[in-house]
């Protein structure tokens, strides 16, 4: 087994992922595709439609190192004996935006994107720590809001996130949001109904033919020589992300 280096970008076959409850109708299919889910436990003290939302309750940054908040007790003692390193955050996450969402950042080999304000001070340090560049959004769910194609390549469906982004240079594609759904919200975010499972394979929980800027996504998509890969049929769901924390050695 081996780490995933940086987090979200694999870059060879994913062998385990973190996911939610969400991602059960879709794990066999993960499954034949080689990759194996380790589930999150519900957080009572936040909403049940996204209380196992992974992306609310770990944050995997590279090479092992995971951040999990009180409630994952479970995955946090499967996570060790797979030899993760695994830090608790002092942050609860309970309650309403943004209490519940200090976890909900995305940290890549030379950068955190988070919204300062609430993301937990543990996660701030260690991006201080490893030298990482921090970029300051208004939004914060930020993992929710964002899909890393590349280090340097983004899908979002988050204005703010698409303008700081596109700031530092960054190759960043700006879809509209509605086409994901979400149990007892308007609509669920594009960065949870997806994940990466290699360096040139993305899958989407639901049919990504469904999602309104389906063009534009698979042209920006093919510009990296990525493929979208469908599980499940219909619409899209926000699972609360796919995760990828290690990966096959070639």
């Amino acid at each position: 087994m081996k780490f995933v280096k940086t987090a979200c970008l694999p870059k060879n076959d994913v062998e385990f992922c973190i996911a939610g409850n969400a991602v059960i109708p879709f794990e066999a299919e993960l499954l034949n595709l080689g990759v194996t889910v380790l589930k999150t436990s519900e957080n009572a003290l936040i909403s049940s439609n996204i209380s196992s939302h992974a992306d609310l309750a770990v944050n995997y940054c590279d090479n092992g190192t995971v951040f999990v908040e009180k409630s994952q007790i479970g995955l946090s003692e499967r996570l060790k004996e797979l030899g993760f390193n695994i830090r608790a955050i002092k942050d609860e996450v309970f309650g309403e935006y943004p209490n519940d969402c200090p976890l909900n950042c995305v940290i890549s080999d030379k950068h955190l994107i988070c919204n300062e304000k609430c993301t937990s001070k543990e996660i701030l340090n260690y991006a201080f720590e490893q030298g990482k560049k921090i970029i300051n959004v208004r939004q914060g769910y930020v993992k929710c809001s964002l899909c890393p194609v590349t280090e340097n390549s983004f899908i979002t469906d988050d204005e703010s996130i698409y303008k700081a982004l596109k700031a530092e240079k960054f190759d960043v594609l700006l879809i509209k949001k509605g086409s994901v759904r979400l149990k007892g919200y308007d609509y669920g975010f594009f960065g949870g109904c997806c994940g990466k499972i290699s360096d040139k394979k993305f899958v989407f929980f639901g049919d990504i033919k469904s999602h309104s800027c389906y063009d534009s996504i698979k042209r920006f998509s093919q510009n990296y020589k990525i493929e979208l890969i469908s599980l499940g049929c219909g619409e899209l769901k926000d699972i609360g992300s796919l995760i990828p924390i290690s990966e096959k050695e070639r």
